[in-house]
């Protein structure tokens, strides 16, 4: 996995006037289920926030990665092409994606062959997002 600190701390903005501040982005593997699938993804450009509650998925970035969002009664649909990739609900202010973190020290080989078993594309072992 990958991993680059800032230089600076860059600002973002949020809903409501609110700033966080990054200091570096990487990668990162998590499981998402859907519909009794597991399936392994690998999000990139994931902002590194300290102090942040939850982990926020940019709508976005990802539409610049080809991803289509639809927003329908209390629910979110994250797809590309015809396969959803997961499904969230609204919570009391966010839709709440339901995904495990997999730590950087569990992405060896085996992990690789695991995620390989639950869902990849093209022989890749991870779904890259």
């Amino acid at each position: 996995m990958s991993y680059q600190k800032y230089d600076e701390g860059r600002f973002i903005k949020m809903f409501g006037h609110n700033t966080v501040k990054a200091i570096g982005e990487g990668d990162i593997i998590a499981d998402i289920k859907f519909q009794d699938k597991t399936t392994r993804i690998r999000l990139t450009q994931v902002m590194h926030v300290p102090g942040a509650d939850g982990k926020i998925l940019s709508l976005k970035m990802l539409d610049q990665k080809g991803f289509e969002t639809h927003i329908t009664r209390g629910h979110i649909h994250i797809m590309k092409v015809d396969e959803i990739y997961t499904e969230a609900s609204l919570g009391e202010e966010l839709y709440e994606v339901k995904m495990k973190i997999i730590p950087p020290q569990c992405n060896g080989p085996e992990v690789a062959e695991k995620a390989e078993e639950v869902g990849s594309i093209g022989g890749q072992p991870y779904k890259e997002v």
